[in-house]
């Protein structure tokens, strides 16, 4: 989508991604310099950028603090939200974990609501 240019069509298009974003936090290095050579000259913006500008991800069944880490090093604690995955992965199990997660407070309040809110134009609660 990146590449083809999507979001240079449609700049305000948002796609949330669940599962700690399906390895793209992982890869998000190695995408940016891949698909840069590929859309050279073809892009309003530095690849990452659009991850940054276009994409939210969510915790589903990732209940895990180094994935949290890695998830917030390349997204940004702006983008990710905070979700369980119910029935195929424990809801008890995914608040308990975020509950005891180490954020400031800041931080987690976006995760947990504030940027659910902003993207969907809801709330807030």
């Amino acid at each position: 989508m990146i590449v083809s240019g999507v979001f240079d069509r449609f700049p305000k298009l948002q796609i949330v991604i669940g599962h700690m974003g399906e390895g793209l936090p992982f890869y998000y290095w190695r995408v940016g310099e891949d698909l840069a050579r590929i859309a050279k000259d073809r892009l309003h913006k530095p690849v990452q950028q659009y991850f940054r500008d276009n994409l939210w991800i969510t915790t589903s069944a990732f209940f895990r603090d180094e994935l949290l880490t890695l998830a917030l090093s390349t997204m940004g604690e702006d983008r990710i939200m905070f979700s369980v995955d119910y029935p195929m992965a424990s809801a008890k199990a995914g608040a308990d974990w975020f509950r005891a997660v180490d954020l400031p407070r800041a931080t987690k309040e976006k995760i947990a609501h504030k940027n659910a809110e902003r993207l969907l134009a809801i709330g807030p609660f």
